[in-house]
């Protein structure tokens, strides 16, 4: 059993699908049996104790726990789903909200009838998981929306999400031409701001920076590596005020944690955070770009490229953390220096 007290935020980032947990439908059911020790915390001094495994080769899934006063938040994410619960301290469902990734503009909303304990009901969810028919790790999340949708005594309901695209340009591309400069696509101020975001993340520009060396077949190839960083606005979505934190975080794909730096919130009815006015929020998908050139004589015959893809949030109330999304790679030799250099020498 995980102590509580002062503890207001879990969570777990997971790099191999179900490396480290075999049933994110168990961990719900921790989740609401943890739920047992109340904690005097207020919205305006979270406290935040944090656990993070992370392997940023892998598309990363997300299970993170925040506490404030006497309400409960889980976060889900994985390649295809969001998902965000919210529990008060007896175990019973606040409302639940839902989204495909590739959808940016409907979620769906589950909230009870009437009082619905959560741990009697997936409990009993539970034992059908234990079932030789069900064995698959990779429906967890269905699950748990499974769990919603197939319950009596919750009410279903599809939300439209208000967004624009108004002031998103086009997205530009990686300007491999000219990797020894920064690369700041449509760089206003705020897509600066994006970009510092995953410098505090990454680490600054590097240029043209000498690793090492090797000879191959009487040929020596000297790798260099350059870092560097990009971001453009890819949606605005509107945010209403009153709305709960759960519907929040799932409206803009990240943790309840990191909503609160760009919607001020305040405490509901039942203790429930929501937003405390109206906010346009705007995602500038944002890159730290990675290359390790080798050179042999006076030409470079031979690149290897490793991008970090992820997002970061802005509004009039602050910009967000950068939230990792994905990884993108020309090939599998980037960790390997020597044999980034053994296929440039073998192309010069």
């Amino acid at each position: 059993m995980m102590d509580c007290n002062n503890k207001c935020l879990v969570s777990i980032f997971i790099g191999e699908r179900g490396k480290y947990m075999k049933k994110i439908i168990c961990l719900l059911l921790a989740f609401v049996m943890l739920i047992s020790v109340p904690v005097p915390t207020f919205a305006q001094n979270i406290e935040i104790d944090q656990m993070n495994i992370m392997d940023e080769n892998n598309d990363l899934d997300s299970f993170e726990i925040i506490q404030i006063g006497n309400i409960y938040y889980m976060y889900l994410e994985n390649n295809e789903d969001i998902v965000c619960i919210t529990v008060n301290s007896e175990g019973n469902l606040v409302n639940a909200y839902s989204r495909k990734q590739n959808i940016e503009d409907k979620m769906l909303e589950y909230k009870p009838k009437s009082t619905l304990n959560l741990e009697e009901s997936i409990l009993h969810t539970n034992k059908l998981l234990n079932n030789e028919e069900s064995k698959s790790i990779d429906t967890d999340i269905n699950n748990i929306l499974d769990l919603f949708n197939n319950n009596d005594f919750i009410e279903t309901r599809e939300i439209n999400i208000e967004t624009s695209y108004e002031g998103v340009l086009d997205s530009g591309s990686r300007k491999d031409e000219n990797l020894n400069s920064e690369i700041s696509l449509l760089n206003s101020g705020e897509s600066s701001k994006a970009i510092r975001k995953a410098k505090n993340r990454y680490g600054n520009t590097v240029l043209n920076k000498y690793l090492t060396k090797g000879t191959y077949k009487g040929r020596t190839g000297y790798l260099y590596y350059t870092r560097t960083f990009g971001a453009y606005r890819t949606i605005n979505k509107y945010v209403a005020a009153g709305l709960a934190l759960s519907a929040i975080s799932v409206m803009l794909g990240i943790p309840p944690v990191g909503v609160k730096q760009v919607v001020a919130l305040v405490a509901g009815a039942g203790g429930t955070l929501v937003s405390l006015k109206a906010e346009t929020v705007r995602k500038y998908k944002t890159t730290c770009y990675n290359c390790k050139e080798v050179k042999v004589g006076s030409i470079y015959p031979y690149r290897s490229l490793k991008d970090y893809v992820g997002e970061v949030l802005i509004s009039s109330t602050g910009v967000s953390d950068f939230y990792y999304k994905k990884t993108k790679t020309s090939d599998n030799l980037y960790n390997n220096n020597s044999a980034i250099i053994k296929r440039g020498c073998e192309l010069y």
